[in-house]
């Protein structure tokens, strides 16, 4: 089976396509997975990094901004659809897979107006208007939150979570899983581009934690920056006479998901579905000018299964924060949100997405892969 992969622009995107392409070959080593991205975005780099092969189109968004800004997106979109086409003519595929990103768009657009199958994958509780449109010339949507089934038609939209990557061996993670002991870890994520509100509170927020614990436990951070403000965030650990280890970008995330008993981040949906498919507790503060406002609404899910505690990042301060820490620091509490969010995860959404796939072709997966 041959397969082109669409999507880009930040890790929201880019690492459940990964996934999905992971599972793909995994099911037939004999599958080939090409990815379609822009220069502009992270793929070029993160996509050869997981040794898969990647072509690039030119394209823009269309909405907002000015009318001309509207324009120019109109015409690379055109000519994003020229380009894939081409592509298509070298590659063959047999289906085409849109992740999300305005790339997706005109790679979509090129399948359908070439009859070669597609699929989408939705990975927010609210999606964007690139895929609200292209569900219209999609054969199947697959969607992360089932909130979101209520945008697409029922009869080609499944239900089937956010592809993670295969890194993240669920079952042995969840073994080996500890919360409880003597350490209450705080993983920190910003997400692949940092946030610059987490890095601005953070460090003061978590040492009034420090000082007020009356936990008998011992705080350890580890917090993940982005590149830009790696170094105030290194200084600002440092002027609070406080430990904590601090990165730019942390690639075995695994790992650092297993020590973990409380995560603090942004709500994009791929961090979400990791964090409930290894069952970690969060306190949530979404990117206020996501489109769409949909990181709000990915961690109001998970708030209102008790999976999270949210916090807006207008109403974000050391002691709103400090406080939300400070109540998670009870273990009985921390547990019960950890459980619920292990029953919102969906760790085999890679499977059900590739299984549809195999099912939409009418193939039968290898099992001697």
């Amino acid at each position: 089976m041959k397969v082109i992969i669409a999507g880009g622009g930040t890790g929201g995107h880019i690492f459940p396509a990964i996934a999905v392409a992971e599972q793909i070959m995994s099911t037939d080593k004999n599958n080939e997975v090409l990815f379609i991205g822009t220069k502009r975005g992270m793929e070029g780099k993160l996509i050869p990094e997981k040794g898969f092969n990647i072509d690039f189109i030119r394209s823009y968004p269309i909405l907002g901004k000015s009318v001309m800004f509207k324009l120019k997106g109109i015409f690379f979109t055109l000519v994003g659809i020229y380009e894939s086409m081409k592509i298509f003519g070298r590659f063959k595929p047999e289906v085409v897979v849109g992740v999300g990103g305005y790339v997706s768009g005109p790679v979509v657009l090129a399948a359908f107006i070439k009859r070669i199958p597609r699929v989408i994958c939705e990975q927010n509780s609210v999606p964007g208007m690139t895929n609200r449109v292209l569900s219209y010339f999609a054969n199947k949507v697959f969607v992360t939150f089932e909130k979101s089934m209520s945008f697409f038609d029922e009869q080609k939209t499944v239900l089937a979570g956010n592809p993670i990557q295969k890194k993240f061996n669920l079952e042995d993670l969840q073994r080996k899983k500890k919360t409880g002991n003597d350490e209450f870890k705080i993983l920190i994520l910003g997400g692949s581009q940092g946030a610059a509100k987490l890095n601005e509170v953070l460090p003061s927020a978590l040492a009034e934690v420090m000082k007020k614990n009356n936990s008998g436990k011992k705080l350890t951070v580890v917090h993940q920056t982005g590149q830009r403000q790696y170094e105030s965030v290194l200084d600002a650990y440092s002027k609070e006479t406080m430990s904590a280890g601090v990165y730019k970008f942390i690639d075995n995330m695994e790992q650092y998901y297993m020590n973990a008993d409380l995560v603090i981040a942004r709500s994009g949906a791929g961090v979400l579905a990791e964090i409930c498919s290894v069952g970690i507790a969060s306190i949530l503060v979404p990117f206020p000018y996501a489109t769409h406002n949909h990181q709000y609404h990915n961690a109001k899910v998970l708030e209102d299964n008790g999976a999270a505690l949210l916090i807006e990042e207008k109403d974000l301060n050391e002691q709103k924060l400090g406080l939300a820490v400070g109540e998670l620091l009870n273990h009985n509490k921390l547990s019960a949100m950890a459980q619920k969010a292990r029953e919102l995860g969906r760790p085999e959404a890679s499977k059900l997405v590739v299984e549809n796939i195999y099912e939409l072709l009418n193939l039968k997966p290898c099992t001697d892969a």
